[in-house]
């Protein structure tokens, strides 16, 4: 399509100037943006990108033009190119006026069909204080996916059944605030004290808190990779996983033991004989398990919660950084910097 809009382009520029000659820069300008108007409107964005490039060759400090045109680029698809342009023509609209709203709603539409709800929240928010609270920045702010967590999480905990020890007289839960997925929202971790409650991690998108029942969880930090790991009595596993829009996603499955866990065999060192499966498939030896699962999560990278955590005896809870009890998980939540 770009190469045909070159083509056009040389053309409408030569059809604009040669028989206009007579008319003013702001009649032409004019004329070619009504063209683009009536372009738009008939849906046919190459033609409409066309008028709009003349008449910014005319009047190239007339914003309405860059607006324009970059709609019509993000209409014609949503394709990387038409994306990077029609954000060059806001970003161009915003050098000439930061206090123009359309400009920040687009960029923030075209991060967002990018999936970069961060960046999309960042720019509105931006907006919001450029031009003195814009009603539709602050409705659009609302709209985005990453808004509302610390509300949303707060909500959750409240519902929570906490695991309260009658003998010591006090709750074990423990409570951890980690950056797995890389983006603005943290994810929430909740260990209930007890193997037979076992954890939970929580994710915010969309107004939606969504959790995954844990036994032992590991992650690498922002790469979006965590790995819950778990069994007994020579049966164990490890599940591989990514957080997409507020979803779990498996990328791997792993299990190993015992082919008969009640009659264990043991090799010549007593360690005993397993085997070993991933995603379902028997593989020939330990050493090729862990290759396959290094493959999908570098285990080199993966700190677990209990490399970050120490048990306090005299608290008979978990503490350390971004570690808290009920009462400080929710001061950690409400006192984080806003989305908003």
């Amino acid at each position: 399509m770009m190469r045909k809009l070159k083509w056009l382009l040389c053309l409408m520029v030569l059809l604009v100037f040669l028989p206009a000659c007579g008319k003013s820069a702001l009649e032409k300008w004019q004329e070619q943006y009504d063209l683009g108007q009536q372009y738009l409107l008939e849906e046919n964005y190459e033609e409409a990108i066309v008028a709009f490039t003349a008449a910014i060759e005319i009047e190239p400090n007339q914003i309405d033009a860059y607006l324009n045109r970059a709609e019509a680029y993000l209409l014609s698809g949503e394709t990387e190119e038409s994306i990077a342009l029609a954000l060059a023509d806001y970003q161009q609209a915003l050098k000439l006026d930061d206090t123009i709203a359309e400009a920040y709603l687009g960029i923030a539409d075209a991060y967002s069909w990018q999936g970069e709800y961060d960046a999309a929240l960042e720019i509105l928010n931006e907006g919001y204080r450029k031009t003195n609270g814009d009603h539709r920045l602050a409705e659009k702010i609302e709209e985005n996916p990453l808004y509302g967590w610390q509300d949303a999480y707060i909500t959750y905990l409240e519902g929570v059944e906490r695991t309260y020890d009658e003998y010591l007289g006090v709750y074990l839960d423990t409570y951890m605030l980690v950056n797995i997925n890389g983006d603005s929202v943290p994810e929430l971790f909740i260990d209930f004290g007890i193997g037979a409650a076992g954890a939970v991690l929580c994710t915010y998108f969309d107004k939606t808190v969504t959790e995954q029942a844990v036994s032992s969880l590991s992650f690498i930090e922002g790469k979006n990779l965590f790995k819950n790991s778990g069994g007994r009595m020579d049966v164990y596993y490890d599940d591989i996983y990514c957080i997409e829009n507020g979803a779990f996603i498996s990328l791997g499955e792993g299990d190993y033991g015992a082919e008969d866990n009640t009659n264990v065999q043991y090799d010549s060192d007593w360690n005993p004989i397993y085997d070993y499966y991933w995603n379902g498939i028997q593989v020939s030896s330990e050493e090729e398990y862990q290759r396959l699962l290094n493959e999908v999560y570098d285990t080199e990278l993966s700190v677990s919660f209990y490399d970050i955590a120490e048990y306090d005896s005299s608290l008979n809870r978990y503490t350390g950084k971004n570690i808290y009890d009920y009462e400080g998980i929710l001061e950690a939540i409400n006192r984080a910097a806003p989305l908003s």
